[in-house]
């Protein structure tokens, strides 16, 4: 039974039961409208901190000359088996061990890279935003966070079944400028590892929310109150499913400069630019994205008309 797992929830108040999922790796979603935030609270949790467990990955990556291929081995470092289930992760919640490399040829001219990872995964919980990465696994029961946007991403990983958490969520205003919508400074437009835990996000007025499986993607238009700022489409679709946008029509003129469209894969932190009135495709590798524009398309409604649609992996 998968649960809520791989699920989108759009309530604005909700329980989430963890505790008897079928899936050992649960990932979900919470998405409320800009201008609201998150506040989860953990009412009850059975994991166990102090076990985990060791499991090797391997895969194989073609090369194109034998100065390509390398063979690496993660391996646990002399007197440190396994890392402290406390510490802290930036991009994914497995512990990786030191390097062994070794050369690896196939068919003399024909390379590839085998990679083996061990890893150390321990049973924990991690609230990640745009913002915002906390993973923990101690103390849990009576835990509160409040999120900084108003997406909040909860990965539930466990080794046996029967044990998990159980949350309780509800969404409230923001109390913050950036986050109400109405205009302000933009400290930053991703999340970064450096960025400092005091940074938001601020949401324009003319910032766009869209939620769900398929739908219409419309150029927003700037008043002229936010000056030189952009104006952005936020797209957010159930974990583990990724996200097509295809632009149907773009009514710009050829001679328009600094006239552009943005779109950032969130999952990946790469961007893509797309200049004039040639129609195009685009696929995230991830569940969010987010599309920016610029120049005239800030100007005038429906220079651009677009879709996206999610789909599985």
């Amino acid at each position: 039974m998968a649960g809520p797992c791989g699920e989108l929830l759009l309530e604005d108040t909700g329980v989430v039961d963890l505790r008897d999922v079928g899936r050992r790796d649960c990932l979900l979603s919470v998405g409320r409208p800009l201008g609201e935030v998150l506040e989860v609270k953990v009412v009850s949790s059975s994991l166990n901190c102090k076990e985990s467990e060791a499991s090797e990955y391997s895969k194989v990556i073609p090369g194109r000359s034998a100065g390509d291929d390398q063979k690496v081995a993660l391996i646990p470092k002399v007197g440190h088996p396994y890392p402290h289930p406390r510490h802290s992760v930036r991009s994914h919640p497995f512990s990786l061990y030191s390097s062994l490399p070794h050369i690896w040829r196939h068919n003399g001219d024909k390379v590839t890279t085998r990679v083996h990872l061990c890893l150390a995964t321990g049973e924990f919980v991690l609230f990640y935003e745009q913002l915002m990465l906390l993973k923990k696994c101690e103390r849990l029961t009576g835990y509160t966070i409040t999120s900084r946007s108003n997406v909040l991403m909860i990965r539930q990983g466990r080794l046996a079944p029967g044990r998990g958490i159980l949350l309780h969520y509800w969404s409230k205003a923001a109390t913050k400028r950036h986050h109400s919508g109405k205009g302000g400074p933009r400290m930053v437009s991703h999340w970064n590892p450096r960025t400092p835990v005091t940074s938001r996000i601020s949401f324009p007025d003319c910032d766009v929310q869209l939620f769900g499986v398929t739908g219409k993607i419309v150029n927003p238009i700037q008043s002229q109150a936010l000056g030189h700022q952009s104006c952005r489409t936020f797209v957010n679709v159930a974990p583990r499913r990724r996200i097509e946008i295809r632009a149907l029509s773009m009514n710009m003129a050829a001679q328009v400069n600094g006239s552009y469209i943005l779109i950032r894969d969130v999952d990946i932190m790469r961007t893509w630019v797309f200049h004039g009135n040639s129609l195009f495709f685009w696929r995230s590798s991830g569940s969010r994205a987010e599309i920016e524009f610029h120049g005239e398309y800030l100007r005038r409604l429906g220079t651009f008309h677009g879709e996206f649609s999610a789909i599985e992996p």
